[in-house]
């Protein structure tokens, strides 16, 4: 019986986690990107481990919530901790993909920022260059 409620209580925490079909489509894309742009050494990483976030949600006092970079999460499991197992694994598991996703997201932003950078800076030079051949 009791094993029963444990394993609900995982379905329950557990039921929506995961990255979705498309940010894994958006991951796949963005690691071609970065290889494209010269940057092979620019792609999707676990900077916060979700299984070790699932874990920790279910210790008690919120640490998931402040491992994940969310200390709201973190104060509800303080003030709630006994009931906040039922919640806490989950969102904890989810907000550290989330995490991970955006800091892949971050990073292809700023190397397409570098490359319009340097694109833009060659096409100056080369209007520079043509202009000074026009006179």
């Amino acid at each position: 019986m009791r094993a029963r409620y444990v394993s609900l209580i995982l379905v329950v925490a557990l039921g929506a986690c995961g990255l979705r079909p498309s940010q894994e489509d958006n991951i796949a894309r963005w690691n071609a990107e970065a290889v494209r742009l010269g940057h092979p050494e620019v792609h999707y990483e676990e900077y916060l481990d979700p299984g070790l976030a699932l874990g920790l949600g279910f210790a008690p006092f919120g640490i998931a919530g402040f491992y994940v970079h969310r200390p709201g999460l973190g104060v509800s499991g303080i003030l709630c901790w006994p009931l906040s197992v039922l919640w806490m694994p989950g969102a904890a598991y989810q907000s550290a993909n989330d995490y991970n996703y955006r800091e892949l997201h971050d990073r292809i932003v700023a190397l397409r920022e570098q490359a319009a950078g340097g694109a833009a800076a060659a096409g100056s030079a080369t209007g520079v260059e043509h202009a000074r051949g026009n006179r």
